[in-house]
């Protein structure tokens, strides 16, 4: 069963970190696998806290995606370990970090830097030539053909639903991955981020 758990036919939503994350194919890239759970306490703040997500449901999933995901690119860029930040439930990473620095933030501060920080990696990934929708899984990884034996079998899953659900809440095209203009504007990243 141990393999099943880095497995995205076990967990569809760390499918979506292995394809979605500008860093692809990382299981720490994926702590969105963590909604698969039904539900799930990644902080203490109700931003971070998920009930009745169904494994196996490819809609909707993506608000909760973006917001695990930019919550652990803040504790990531803060240095702080993988473990207390995505699985204790109880570590209070905003506190910590303005315990350090004397500022202010709260979780929408927060929230809103992790998105920063996402979005400036995918659009290194561009300007270096990777397009985010040639980040293809394996055929197997999806399930074609689905297992015919264990306990995942009979399972195939929709990555393109969970991509496309991904980028729609990031603010990117949900076709190329490329971050919209308004989104770069909204994070005040249209000054930085040209295209040319």
């Amino acid at each position: 069963m141990q393999a099943c758990l880095v497995s995205p036919l076990y967990s569809p939503s760390r499918g979506t970190g292995f394809v979605c994350d500008p860093t692809p194919g990382r299981h720490t890239a994926a702590p969105m696998s963590r909604i698969d759970a039904d539900s799930a306490d990644i902080a203490p703040y109700p931003e971070l806290q998920f009930q009745n997500v169904g494994r196996y449901e490819y809609k909707n999933k993506g608000s909760a995606s973006m917001t695990v995901s930019c919550y652990w690119q803040v504790g990531t860029c803060a240095g702080v370990c993988y473990y207390p930040v995505i699985f204790f439930g109880n570590f209070r990473l905003i506190e910590f970090i303005n315990s350090v620095t004397g500022w202010d933030m709260d979780i929408h501060e927060a929230l809103k830097t992790g998105a920063r920080i996402q979005t400036l990696r995918q659009c290194f990934n561009l300007r270096e030539g990777i397009k985010p929708s040639d980040i293809k899984l394996p055929k197997r990884m999806i399930g074609i053909p689905p297992k015919m034996e264990g306990p995942l079998k009979g399972v195939t899953i929709d990555i393109e639903s969970l991509r496309k659900e991904f980028y729609k809440k990031m603010g990117f095209d949900v076709n190329s991955g490329e971050p919209t203009k308004s989104t770069l504007k909204d994070l005040e990243l249209d000054k930085i981020v040209t295209a040319e």
